[in-house]
């Protein structure tokens, strides 16, 4: 009968419990890295919180000034006037310089128009700390209730509230690719999908129709006038081959787009949607798989309709 080596039984006493220390070692620090996430986010959380907190107190409404009598639904928006947007890359964030002003045809009104387009927000006070604001998106019974930026590309608001404080929670913003007046088929905003809810993290509600059912509204404020948005699908796309379209050459393509959005909603909400419809789109990240978004389509109801005539 053969005997065991001590020595051999002594080296593996030895590496199972150096194997155990690095392990135990392994652990603590995730634990600590995994803390500090934690903490970092906490405190990201409580400078959004602050900001809009703050915002809201100061900015708040045109009544802050003065009694504000406001109109029915505004019936108007004007027509696209300014420059499609540049992209600039990452690397060229910290140039970045806010845009001044409003784009010029928001600052016209049909003149046939019965009511004055007077917006609950008063878009002027607020340019003054966030040059870039275009609008306010706001859902009942939910967290979202924020400012619309627009800047020169898609980067610089994923990180950055509308006053330029950097942040990781980000901003809403239009997309680059938009005119920045709300005045494409198709006016695309983003905006994370934070896993304490804030920002668009609840968006994805709409995936249930009961949610849809007492959420059938989004109010989009502006500096041409307020209106109800009507939600009529919400779906999720591939973020890396969904087109994000924000115009329609024909009245082919955009009934294409529309068959799509209809049918991949998981509920039937009736609203009627035309050619000449303005659409917001508000999306976000989606972790059912890789590249997932979440959209929410609707109808700004009472703008001035598109121009159907094709465009070339």
């Amino acid at each position: 009968m053969s005997r065991r080596n001590p020595e051999n039984r002594k080296y593996k006493g030895g590496a199972g419990r150096a194997l155990l220390v690095f392990l135990l070692a392994a652990l603590i620090l995730a634990a600590l890295v995994l803390g500090a996430l934690a903490l970092a986010e906490l405190y990201e959380q409580h400078s959004l919180d602050d900001f809009y907190s703050a915002l809201s107190q100061s900015s708040g409404t045109a009544a802050d000034d003065q009694e504000v009598s406001l109109p029915p639904l505004a019936t108007v928006l004007p027509e696209a006037t300014a420059a499609p947007q540049t992209s600039a890359s990452a690397d060229q964030t910290s140039e970045w310089v806010p845009q001044t002003t409003l784009p010029p045809s928001y600052l016209e009104v049909e003149s046939d128009s019965s009511a004055q387009a007077v917006s609950e927000k008063d878009f002027d006070r607020l340019r003054q700390t966030m040059p870039d604001i275009v609008g306010w998106i706001r859902l009942d019974d939910s967290v979202i209730d924020y400012p619309v930026v627009h800047g020169e590309d898609n980067d610089y608001y994923l990180s950055h509230f509308p006053d330029g404080t950097k942040n990781r929670f980000g901003s809403i913003m239009m997309d680059k690719a938009n005119s920045g007046n709300f005045n494409d088929n198709v006016n695309i905003l983003h905006g994370h999908h934070m896993r304490g809810g804030s920002m668009f993290g609840g968006l994805h509600n709409y995936e249930s129709r009961e949610y849809w059912e007492t959420h059938k509204t989004i109010r989009l404020m502006t500096p041409a006038g307020d209106y109800d948005v009507a939600v009529f699908a919400a779906y999720t796309v591939n973020g890396y081959t969904f087109a994000y379209p924000t115009n329609f050459d024909t009245e082919e393509d955009f009934d294409k787009f529309l068959r799509r959005a209809v049918t991949s909603t998981p509920y039937d909400t009736g609203v009627e949607v035309t050619f000449d419809d303005r659409i917001l789109m508000l999306s976000t990240c989606a972790y059912s798989f890789d590249g997932a978004r979440f959209i929410v389509l609707g109808t700004i109801q009472g703008a001035v309709p598109l121009d159907p005539t094709p465009r070339p």
